[in-house]
């Protein structure tokens, strides 16, 4: 429905279309957590895929341009947040999929919105395991297999 204020046309979004608007964003959330699976196949049997997000750029001191994600990371993983890193590993038998996101921080939630968390990186966008980010130099030499070759690949 529209209406006029001052000259202006404005929209008024009714919350049934508000509803139907969440299930089907969630809908297609929900096919891109399917998509590493997908993605799997197509990197060499000993190898590894990382891909890092994109930063968030400064516009002047204090204030950011909006935040888009890295596409090939937004398309495997369904995943928005900056700072954050998703490891592709099909060799690896139990840690697949691996996602290293922020921590929570509830004072900085308040002015960036809500953050998910290593508990939501696993329970939302099903990562097989989540860490924080500042672990990834830490931690990322134990899901790399050595005792073959690999093929590591840095996407960005």
């Amino acid at each position: 429905m529209f209406r006029r204020h001052n000259g202006t046309s404005h929209i008024s979004i009714s919350s049934a279309y508000n509803d139907c608007l969440f299930s089907t964003l969630t809908k297609r959330h929900a096919g891109f957590r399917r998509s590493p699976c997908c993605f799997y196949g197509k990197i060499h049997p000993n190898g590894i895929a990382i891909f890092p997000s994109k930063p968030i750029y400064l516009r002047n001191l204090d204030i950011e341009y909006p935040y888009r994600q890295e596409s090939n990371f937004y398309y495997l993983s369904g995943f928005e947040e900056p700072e954050s890193m998703l490891v592709i590993n099909p060799s690896h038998p139990k840690y697949k999929y691996i996602m290293y996101v922020r921590k929570r921080d509830r004072r900085r939630e308040t002015y960036d919105g809500p953050r998910a968390g290593v508990e939501g990186a696993m329970s939302t966008f099903k990562a097989d395991t989540s860490l924080y980010i500042e672990d990834f130099n830490r931690t990322i030499f134990s899901f790399i297999r050595f005792d073959r070759p690999n093929l590591l690949h840095i996407l960005n």
